[in-house]
């Protein structure tokens, strides 16, 4: 009973900082144990797969029963962190490293089927070989990297999947190292792959002006025209979302079909650029961010789409909290949203 554990954890002394632990920390491992015993008594375990979507800055994790998702886990990388001159950093890389281990070892016990999708940064960085060697080597699974055209393709099927009812839409996804645009009308699919992304153009560019500059170019050269609902697809929408919507925890239902108004993201950039760091709403803002650097990132991503917004007359757009690794799954037959 949980007033029996509260007995047993108040027997338990908390250990001095200052002197060498006498017992090695095993705290991982126990909370795989327990997430494991779970699903092994809820799930038949023979149909559980996963799949991994590998960013520039973040990953997201996909648990599938069968056709069915179970569950959806993201994370930092900061792999791009560093980038230089088509190199990603030996920092980056072995943050990274330590960052996914766990939860590819999690994985490991739970899944013999494993797919491991690859994207921008793996197709721009001349090293990163020997870390899809790696995640191969703690994970038998499925290495790909994707091209820009599969990545528009996946992002694509993850809105059709998601939004069933909508006839035609206008999508962007923008990522650690590159923005994907897409238009469907008329039973018509277009796609179009901008080589930029938030974390690369954060790396190689000074200031925010000169980032905000190069996007803008980029957006110029979109020739889609407003159609639609505009959806915000992949995890800069999703966790904008957290952000303005102040959802302190992660809740699918409350994040997926979200909607973001011109308004809500005006008054963001405005508490962002905030010089009063003891202003109420700057603290609470700092609360949501999982690493403090990611406050520039953040405020990157807020002008990028208020960009987007005036390219298109919108003066709102819709979350799709189901990106790359959900779209991958619409090949998978008779798939259950």
């Amino acid at each position: 009973s949980i007033a029996e554990w509260k007995r047993k954890l108040k027997t338990v002394k908390i250990a001095d900082p200052r002197e060498k632990p006498r017992v090695k920390n095993c705290n991982t491992l126990i909370a795989q144990t327990i997430i494991t015993q779970f699903i092994k008594d809820k799930y038949n375990t023979q149909k559980i797969s996963s799949i991994f979507d590998l960013g520039t800055n973040n990953y997201t994790w996909l648990l599938m029963n069968g056709n069915r998702m179970i569950h959806k886990y993201s994370g930092e990388t900061g792999l791009g962190i560093g980038f230089k001159a088509g190199k990603v950093t030996n920092a980056s890389i072995n943050r990274a490293k330590k960052k996914l281990k766990p939860l590819l070892v999690l994985n490991s016990r739970l899944v013999s089927n494993s797919h491991v999708l690859a994207t921008a940064i793996f197709r721009k960085a001349t090293n990163l070989g020997v870390f899809g060697k790696w995640v191969s080597k703690n994970q038998p699974s499925s290495f790909q990297v994707l091209s820009a055209e599969q990545e528009l393709k996946y992002n694509f099927q993850a809105i059709r999947l998601s939004f069933q009812e909508l006839s035609d839409f206008l999508a962007f996804d923008i990522g650690g190292g590159s923005t994907e645009f897409i238009s469907f009308k008329d039973n018509h699919y277009h796609g179009k792959s901008v080589g930029l992304g938030l974390r690369l153009l954060k790396e190689t560019c000074n200031t925010h002006q000169e980032r905000l500059g190069l996007f803008q170019k980029e957006l110029d050269k979109v020739r889609f025209k407003a159609q639609g609902k505009l959806i915000g697809i992949g995890l800069t929408a999703s966790y904008l979302s957290l952000v303005v919507k102040r959802i302190k925890h992660y809740i699918p239902s409350l994040v997926h079909k979200s909607c973001i108004s011109k308004i809500e993201l005006e008054e963001l950039k405005e508490t962002i650029w905030s010089k009063d760091d003891d202003q109420n709403s700057h603290k609470t803002l700092l609360g949501y961010l999982m690493e403090p650097h990611n406050l520039e990132i953040l405020a990157l991503s807020v002008d990028f789409i208020l960009l987007i917004l005036d390219k298109f007359a919108a003066s709102e757009f819709v979350v799709c909290d189901y990106g790359i690794a959900y779209g991958y799954t619409a090949s998978w037959k008779d798939l259950k949203h």
